[in-house]
């Protein structure tokens, strides 16, 4: 999970910047338990990691952790300027993994 930025539309935020760390704690937590709860029904073991901080340096740390023999990560497929100021968490992990890196970009692209 990144963290929220403080810097929303102050008519969305809630009473205090904790109470939105909580609120997307909380909404990353459920995405990540649907997201696990799919892939289990299909017969394939899982484990999910919950970790806050910047993805790629997160992604990184767990797979050394866990002594990953391939990373296999989701990509947008974002070129151009959006890449340019966006950056690429996937070309990044690709760029400094230890292991391999298996990239499937999303559907409907």
């Amino acid at each position: 999970m990144t963290p929220p930025s403080p810097f929303i539309a102050e008519d969305t935020l809630p009473s205090s910047y904790a109470e939105l760390l909580i609120q997307a704690r909380r909404s990353a937590k459920r995405r990540l338990a649907a997201a696990v709860g799919r892939v289990r029904r299909t017969g394939v073991r899982v484990q999910a990691i919950f970790a806050e901080g910047l993805p790629a340096d997160e992604i990184l740390r767990a797979a050394r952790r866990a002594r990953a023999d391939l990373i296999v990560m989701g990509t947008h497929g974002r070129t151009g300027v959006s890449r340019v100021f966006m950056g690429s968490v996937a070309e990044r992990v690709v760029r400094e993994s230890r292991c391999p890196v298996l990239t499937v970009r999303a559907h409907g692209r």
